[in-house]
C-alpha cells in the first residue's frame, strides 16, 4: 500500500462500468495467454490490473503492453540494470531533475505528474540516469496507483537551449516510447509552465515523436491564472498558487517512497524476457521497429 498516493478505485471503475467480477474474468484471461508465453516471467496481479485499466480494459492492447514491458528490459538494458535506487548516482539525478506525482488525484481521477529541472547546471545532468530513474516511477505507478489517465506538468523554469544537447531526440523518442507502450502511460494532456524564449523549437522536437492526438493534448501556460483555469488550487502545489504543500517535500517523499521499493526493484530488474522460448507467432521485438523516422540535427544557436 502506499499511502502518498490518494486513489478511488471505484470512481475509475464507474468510468469505465466495470465490476470487481468483470476485473476478475479479464484477468484470468490473461493469466490463461500468459500460460502460452513461455517468453515471459512471472508477472502479478497488481500489475496486470494496473495495465488492463490503463488499456481501457481492452484484453488484446493489454497483451501488447505486458510483452513489451518485459521485451524493452531485454533490448535496452542501460535503462534496467543497476536499479538501487539508494545508489549515489540515483539520488544526485532526482535531485537535478524530477519526475514525480502528485498525492491527489482530479475530480475525473488523473494523476497529475511534474517533470522539472531543480539544478540547471547542464554538467550536473545526465538525460540516460534520468530517464532510468523515471522509469522506477512508472514500476510504482503500476502497482500502486489507480487511475484514469496522465496529466502532465513541465515546469521549464530554468531550461536553457544546452538542455536540448542532453535531452536529445532521439533519447526523447526512445524513453517515450517506453513510457507510453511498456508501462501503458496514458497522456490526457501536457501542460507546458515557464515556456523559455525557444518553445516553438521543443514543440517541433515533440513532434518528431509523439502523435498528433497527444501534440493536440498541449497546453501552454504563460501564467499560474491558465494553470489554475485547467486544475484546481487544491491539486497544486504552493509553488503553483496551489494549496496541497510544498512542491520539494512532495518531491522528496516521493523519493523516500522509491527508495523504501528499493528490496522490490534489486529482485523485479532480473525480470526480463527469454528470446529463445518466445513463441513462432510472437511478433517479437516491439520497441526497435516502433521508434519510427529519423532525427535531423537541429541547429541550436
Amino acid at each position: 500500500m502506499c499511502e502518498f498516493l490518494k486513489v478511488n478505485r471505484k470512481g475509475v471503475l464507474k468510468i469505465f462500468n466495470k465490476t470487481e467480477q468483470n476485473i476478475q474474468e479479464d484477468l484470468e484471461i490473461l493469466r490463461e495467454w500468459l500460460k502460452q508465453q513461455p517468453h515471459l516471467p512471472y508477472i502479478d496481479d497488481a500489475r496486470l490490473e494496473a495495465i488492463l485499466l490503463l488499456r481501457k480494459f481492452s484484453i488484446e492492447r493489454a497483451k501488447q503492453t505486458i510483452d513489451g514491458y518485459f521485451t524493452t528490459r531485454t533490448e535496452h538494458p542501460e535503462f534496467y540494470e543497476n536499479r538501487d535506487p539508494c545508489s549515489e548516482e540515483f539520488r544526485k539525478s532526482y535531485k537535478v531533475v524530477s519526475f514525480f506525482p502528485l498525492k491527489c488525484q482530479t475530480e475525473n481521477f488523473q494523476r497529475i505528474t511534474i517533470t522539472r529541472i531543480f539544478n540547471p547546471d547542464p554538467k550536473e545532468i545526465d538525460g540516460v540516469i534520468h530517464a532510468k530513474y523515471n522509469f522506477l516511477t512508472e514500476e510504482a505507478f503500476l502497482q500502486y496507483d489507480y487511475c484514469n489517465g496522465h496529466q502532465v506538468i513541465f515546469d521549464l523554469i530554468g531550461v536553457k537551449l544546452i538542455h536540448l544537447s542532453i535531452f536529445t531526440p532521439a533519447l526523447l523518442a526512445k524513453s517515450t516510447k517506453i513510457h507510453l507502450d511498456a508501462y501503458g502511460f496514458r497522456i490526457a494532456g501536457i501542460h507546458i509552465l515557464n515556456p523559455p524564449p525557444f518553445m516553438d523549437t521543443i514543440v517541433v522536437i515533440m513532434k518528431t515523436f509523439l502523435k498528433d492526438k497527444i501534440i493536440k493534448r498541449l497546453q501552454i501556460h504563460n501564467d499560474l491564472d491558465s494553470l489554475h483555469s485547467v486544475f484546481s488550487k487544491k491539486l497544486l502545489p504552493f509553488q503553483y498558487g496551489g494549496e496541497c504543500g510544498d512542491l520539494y517535500q512532495i518531491r522528496d517523499e516521493w523519493q523516500e517512497f522509491i527508495e523504501s521499493m528499493r528490496p522490490w526493484f534489486l529482485t523485479d530488474e532480473k525480470l526480463k524476457t527469454d528470446e529463445s522460448k518466445r513463441p513462432m507467432t510472437s511478433n517479437g521485438s516491439y520497441l526497435s521497429d516502433s521508434v519510427q523516422g529519423t532525427f535531423k540535427k537541429l541547429n541550436i544557436d
